[in-house]
């Protein structure tokens, strides 16, 4: 069955139904046009022995398939959160095809007012490129470490790098003028020359990767009523060293199967500086 469901989600996919000039052929995210990709993508991001008897939380599901992924893997519960109120009612449309809604719980809600007002506990807790496009992404990491014991957090790195070391990307950049105005060609040389030489190439990737806090200011959400109200919204895109810092903080221990399986399995998505996959488990649990 699990067969059906990923042919499915996949075929009820927005992004497919769009003209074939505009449409995206590769990952932004969690939904793409083949089902064996997805499978790759939920065999990393909610590996079946982690959510098996769980109850499990998705801020930002896209049309749901990580409902569907998680019942079939025996999860307790699903809930997920999407502010799309047109991928809310195709999620649930596609997903009671295979199980009732008894099983599940997909809310029309923002994550601001998840974190104002639920006071649920989550065994598992996926934020899946969504995180980004928070504005106050401190108030709810603060709210996940309290409602979870395990927490899963899935994103592009931030363009900067994209720019600074040449590597093409998926989406337009409206950054590369901002860009421009503050580094120099020489910048990008010696950035790459770094990279690449056999004295520091390991050390330099390791370092901006593993040890360099970055936050790169970005006007390119366009999302309402998560980080605003128009297309120029504007937030801080964070890079996986943050997360490593805060839940360094508060005595979580890094959980590296995700980034193993998906930098294994999907190494074209899944290395710097396009996407990342971190997560962390709460000590004792």
């Amino acid at each position: 069955m699990l067969d059906t469901i990923l042919k499915r989600f996949t075929q009820e996919d927005p992004r497919n139904k769009v003209p074939k000039h505009k449409r995206i052929e590769h990952i932004m995210g969690k939904a793409i046009n083949d089902p064996l990709v997805n499978k790759h993508l939920y065999n990393g991001l909610l590996p079946p022995n982690l959510i098996k008897g769980k109850t499990v939380l998705d801020c930002g599901p896209y049309i749901f398939l990580s409902g569907a992924w998680s019942l079939y893997h025996s999860a307790s519960f699903v809930t997920g959160v999407e502010l799309n109120r047109a991928f809310v009612s195709i999620g649930k449309k596609t997903i009671d095809e295979f199980y009732n809604d008894t099983q599940y719980d997909l809310q029309h809600r923002t994550i601001e007012d998840l974190v104002q007002n639920d006071d649920n506990f989550y065994d598992v807790i996926l934020i899946a490129g969504t995180i980004q496009k928070l504005p106050n992404k401190h108030d709810f990491l603060h709210w996940a470490v309290e409602h979870s014991n395990y927490i899963i957090i899935e994103s592009n790195q931030t363009s900067m790098w994209h720019y600074l070391l040449e590597k093409p990307k998926w989406w337009t950049e409206p950054e590369t003028t901002v860009f421009d105005s503050v580094y120099k060609n020489f910048d990008k040389e010696i950035l790459n020359e770094l990279l690449n030489s056999e004295k520091y190439g390991a050390w330099f990737q390791d370092f901006i990767e593993n040890k360099l806090p970055l936050h790169q200011y970005s006007i390119n959400t366009a999302w309402s009523k998560i980080g605003g109200t128009s297309r120029n919204t504007a937030t801080n895109y964070v890079s996986p060293n943050f997360f490593e810092y805060f839940f360094t903080y508060k005595g979580w221990e890094y959980q590296s199967i995700h980034s193993d399986y998906l930098t294994k399995h999907m190494p074209d998505y899944y290395t710097f500086p396009r996407r990342y996959c971190v997560a962390y488990k709460k000590v004792g649990t």
